[in-house]
């Protein structure tokens, strides 16, 4: 069986609990270019969105604050390098669920290490089978703004609606 994606192209059946489609999008408005959205979206089988929502809800009491390990970039001269690590600072935020999603999940993620403290926050927005990320980014000068509640609600709407018209 082939599951579509988003542009209704058929694709092979994804292993069991991996997304069916997934697509990016970016939204900037003219007048302010920096309040620019990002997001991603991706499809689910019946119950694995809501299912992967509540694991990710589950990770802020234990991920409040964890370090990662990245190799070191190329060396322009030979010789080994130590991996590079990274702190980083996991905070849910209070976001209201938007008209049409079934739930939302607010959230920052602070990189804490190097000379740039680098910000990003997010909303997920559970709707129907689908996960869609709405992400901005920010620096230690200018943390990250809450993604604009005006872009969510109508890219949640389209969503809703879209649904709406396979059923």
């Amino acid at each position: 069986m082939a599951a579509r994606s988003a542009t209704g192209a058929a694709s092979p059946s994804p292993a069991p609990g991996y997304p069916y489609a997934e697509t990016d999008l970016s939204v900037a408005r003219a007048a302010d270019p920096r309040g620019g959205v990002y997001g991603g979206l991706l499809g689910y089988r019946t119950g694995r969105a809501a299912v992967l929502q509540a694991e990710l809800e589950k990770l802020f009491g234990p991920c409040a604050a964890f370090t990662s390990m990245a190799p070191a970039p190329p060396a322009e001269k030979p010789g080994k390098k130590a991996p590079i690590r990274t702190g980083h600072r996991l905070n849910r935020e209070d976001t209201p669920t938007p008209g049409g999603a079934d739930a939302a999940l607010g959230f920052t993620l602070t990189n804490e290490s190097g000379s740039a403290v680098l910000s990003r926050r997010a909303v997920l927005a559970r709707i129907g089978p689908a996960l869609a990320v709405f992400t901005t980014f920010g620096v230690a000068a200018e943390p990250a703004a809450a993604p604009d509640e005006v872009i969510v609600r109508r890219q949640v709407a389209k969503l809703r609606a879209a649904q709406a018209k396979k059923k």
